[in-house]
């Protein structure tokens, strides 16, 4: 355990399921009676061809591949933030790393994150933090979601969290107790929709669902999935979305863009019935982060139903970045940095892989 300074500077890594770039952080912790943070630097570094390729098709390699690119991504990033430390002229104590996410199974009793932590360290020569899930998932947990932590400790004045990501999660904090869980995909299947058939990377605010009608057929069938018949904690993995919802759109036989905005109303259903099965007031306001936050269409039909609070770019953009920054940094002092009540795991734990230069 490490004697705690006033202040941190630390670098957080995310990268989504979404494949739309690495998020790096830099980011300024201080304590005094409760934690603060100053997002320094942010930057996001668009994956080439090359690397979005190599991770899409990971979760089909054969292990000695999977090895192979779980060391060299690890270098990979570690290049990256020396890249960025450079550029910014940032002086930082530690690196905390997500890592990219090839597996997520709890119900298996495994997940992985691929980014070696032994190789980002060996090129940025400072403590580096990687691999959150697996503890948890150890002690009986989901391994997910892991950001609530972060929120009632860096964001103590809301209560209600909505990360619209490649997947969608929820948040809410009581003084006693904190509840969060997957909701659905989201940018995830919204991506997969526009790159498929219009061959853009993701539907720019949403333009192209707005134009579409939702089907109530697909809905009911999206909407049946068992996934939406269980209550939390649950968590959803990449290829969770890709077994059971990727071929009820594909078979659907609709449009495009009635795929696209049959989605986003099922979306907004499984937001607005996951508030009200875990008992919150409905007319409190939600901080919506994550890259659904820019899709116009889909907050304006969420505004129709939830009070929705949108932040600066900053914290919509990099909030997963910070948040894993500040679990590394608990790691690193030795500190549970994980939520039982969230994970379902029989404990909080210290979670992280620790490599020091």
């Amino acid at each position: 355990m490490n004697k705690q300074k006033d202040s941190y500077t630390v670098v957080g890594l995310m990268s989504g399921t979404s494949l739309d770039g690495l998020d790096l952080c830099a980011c300024r912790f201080t304590y005094d009676k409760q934690w603060k943070f100053e997002i320094v630097e942010a930057e996001t570094k668009v994956y080439s061809s090359d690397w979005e390729n190599i991770l899409l098709k990971a979760e089909n390699c054969s292990a000695r591949e999977l090895n192979k690119i779980h060391c060299e991504y690890g270098k990979y990033l570690g290049k990256t933030v020396n890249q960025f430390i450079k550029k910014h002229q940032l002086k930082v104590d530690l690196v905390s790393s997500h890592g990219h996410t090839i597996f997520h199974q709890p119900e298996d009793g495994y997940t992985l994150q691929i980014g070696h932590g032994g190789f980002i360290c060996e090129e940025v020569k400072l403590t580096t933090v990687v691999d959150f899930r697996s503890q948890d998932i150890a002690v009986g947990g989901q391994g997910a979601p892991l950001v609530p932590f972060g929120e009632k400790y860096l964001f103590p004045e809301h209560k209600h969290f909505l990360n619209i990501g490649g997947i969608a999660n929820l948040s809410v904090h009581e003084k006693d107790k904190s509840i969060a869980f997957d909701v659905s995909a989201a940018n995830m299947v919204l991506n997969y929709i526009s790159k498929k058939y219009y061959n853009k990377e993701y539907d720019k605010g949403g333009e192209i669902a707005a134009k579409g009608k939702t089907n109530e057929s697909l809905l009911q069938q999206l909407n049946s999935l068992n996934y939406f018949k269980k209550s939390g904690p649950k968590s959803l993995g990449k290829e969770d979305v890709f077994k059971w919802m990727i071929p009820i759109l594909d078979s659907s036989g609709i449009s495009a863009e009635d795929q696209l905005n049959t989605f986003i109303t099922h979306l907004c259903n499984q937001i607005e019935g996951s508030i009200k099965s875990v008992g919150a007031n409905k007319n409190e306001s939600i901080l919506v982060s994550g890259g659904g936050a820019y899709n116009h269409y889909l907050i304006k039909k969420l505004k129709n139903r939830l009070s929705i609070e949108i932040p600066t770019n900053e914290v919509i953009d990099y909030k997963e970045a910070l948040i894993f920054a500040f679990l590394g940094l608990y790691r690193f002092l030795g500190k549970k940095n994980t939520l039982s009540s969230v994970t379902g795991a029989k404990k909080a734990v210290c979670a992280g892989s620790i490599f020091t230069p």
